[in-house]
């Protein structure tokens, strides 16, 4: 992808900015960041999309087909990210499997149900903001002794909610739908327009992206010290405390989590943080703090 290196700029309080709309680097995947860009040009930002991971499905898929063939002995399916209901219903498909028909409860986040509701099926119990945190709390009310839960992840997803649901007495299947691989043509690309002052704020959904731009960070050339420089220099937004948290992880600081798991709720999250931000000193958010109205447990991947 290539990034313009023209810029206007213009006397702004509290520094320069471009002229125009500030503009905002969506590192998703481009059909998702499509959803994503139009959310920001509703908040009157810009959006550019430059993917940082790629998505690709798992080689084995025995463990899959064998829950969905048995998908009616399941009291529960939890969808973790808006990915896992893709490839579980594409794969549904192949086999002839109908998820309407399933008699299964499902939960999900908000922007993971509306994917699902695109097939057919609606979530029973929606989440917002999702968390593996939250979800665990609200399933202990409704998940018995020896239920049987399906649980489609990613290949790396973390087992916390399983975990957590183990220790409620159910009986939880781990089936991994696909894998995430860091785009490292794209994060060199980020890391170049980001360098240049190109965009005012770097827009993040999940920690596999944090990961592959740390991991480019050596390839082109940059120390820890330019690291933090250049993100210093704009707004990180993350869409939510998971994310947040592989921020920090990489020593860089997150200027604002979405108060839900939506791309709604981070572009109008960050507009309000980059309006508030451009008011003389006193009147907004300025650099200081996150620009947060809530503090949301945490996200768990709503790709």
């Amino acid at each position: 992808m290539v990034i313009s290196t023209a810029r206007e700029w213009t006397p702004a309080a509290g520094g320069w900015r471009r002229e125009g709309p500030p503009r905002v680097l969506v590192t998703r995947p481009a059909p998702q960041a499509e959803g994503v860009c139009r959310d920001l040009a509703a908040a009157g930002l810009q959006g550019v999309c430059l993917p940082l991971v790629v998505t690709c499905p798992s080689s084995a898929t025995d463990t899959l087909d064998a829950a969905l063939q048995g998908l009616s002995q399941y009291q529960w399916i939890v969808f973790t990210s808006a990915n896992a209901v893709r490839y579980l219903a594409r794969r549904a498909g192949a086999l002839g499997v109908d998820l309407r028909a399933t008699g299964a409860r499902i939960c999900a986040g908000p922007a993971t149900a509306t994917v699902l509701a695109g097939y057919g099926r609606e979530a029973d119990l929606v989440l917002d903001p999702f968390s593996a945190a939250r979800a665990a709390v609200a399933l202990a009310t409704h998940v018995r002794n020896q239920d049987r839960i399906l649980l489609p992840r990613a290949e790396a997803g973390r087992d916390t909610l399983a975990l957590a649901l183990r220790q409620r007495g159910a009986t939880v299947d781990e089936v991994a739908l696909y894998r995430t691989e860091p785009d490292t043509e794209g994060a060199l690309a980020a890391w170049r327009g980001l360098a240049a002052g190109e965009f005012e704020a770097l827009a993040l959904f999940s920690p596999s992206a944090v990961q592959a731009l740390r991991g480019a960070a050596p390839i082109a050339g940059l120390s820890e010290a330019e690291q933090r420089t250049i993100m210093g220099r704009v707004v990180v937004a993350c869409i939510g405390e998971t994310t947040a948290g592989a921020v920090e992880g990489a020593g860089w600081r997150p200027g604002v989590v979405a108060p839900a798991t939506t791309a709604g709720a981070l572009a109008g999250a960050l507009a309000s943080y980059l309006r508030s931000a451009a008011l003389p000193a006193g009147q907004g958010a300025g650099s200081a703090g996150r620009g947060r109205v809530d503090r949301p447990c945490g996200d768990h991947r709503e790709m």
